[in-house]
């Protein structure tokens, strides 16, 4: 009995908040986490999990797409998958924090029929880009060719133009203008 204990102990000393059977092909969410993280607690668990005595010998559970970096310090978000017909086991109701899909099933995820699955989709594989420099552009000439498309059909009724003609009437009488 103590072999068999010791055997285990490095699982036991890597405090995951998963654990993996290799044989059934599951990722098993452990029933006291309700929040777990696809990078932190499966992706990189995992590869800690396959470093341990001989589990490289199993078919690879997981695949990443990027972290690329986009420039300026950013990276594109990471996306991943489970591969070869593995399977992450929830057995009760939890928080999934990342994006993960399935190359080989509709969803990565085998849960009881009653457990309910929230997955945060925390992906930044679009990004805002930042303009530092000059247009060489006429605004004041725009500005106008804007006004003047607008202000085109002021006479008819129902109109843009005729409700901006209006507008402009009324912030005048104001003093707005």
């Amino acid at each position: 009995m103590i072999t068999l204990l010791n055997t285990w102990q490095e699982d036991w000393l890597l405090y995951h908040k998963v654990v993996f059977d290799g044989i059934n092909r599951l990722i098993i969410v452990n029933p006291s986490e309700s929040q777990i993280s696809v990078k932190t607690d499966i992706y990189s668990s995992w590869k800690e999990w396959v470093r341990l005595r001989d589990n490289a010998k199993f078919l690879p559970a997981l695949r990443t797409i990027g972290g690329d970096s986009i420039g300026g310090g950013k990276t594109a978000g990471d996306i991943y998958f489970t591969i070869n017909n593995w399977k992450i086991f929830l057995l009760e109701d939890c928080t999934i924090d990342g994006v993960i899909y399935s190359d080989n099933f509709d969803t990565p995820f085998t849960v009881p029929e009653e457990a309910k699955i929230i997955t945060n989709v925390v992906s930044n594989l679009v990004q805002n880009l930042g303009f530092n420099g000059t247009l060489d552009v006429d605004t004041t000439g725009t500005a106008e060719a804007v006004w003047d498309y607008l202000m085109a059909d002021a006479n008819t009724p129902g109109s843009v133009g005729e409700r901006l003609g209006k507008l402009l009437t009324v912030a005048k009488y104001l003093g707005l203008k």
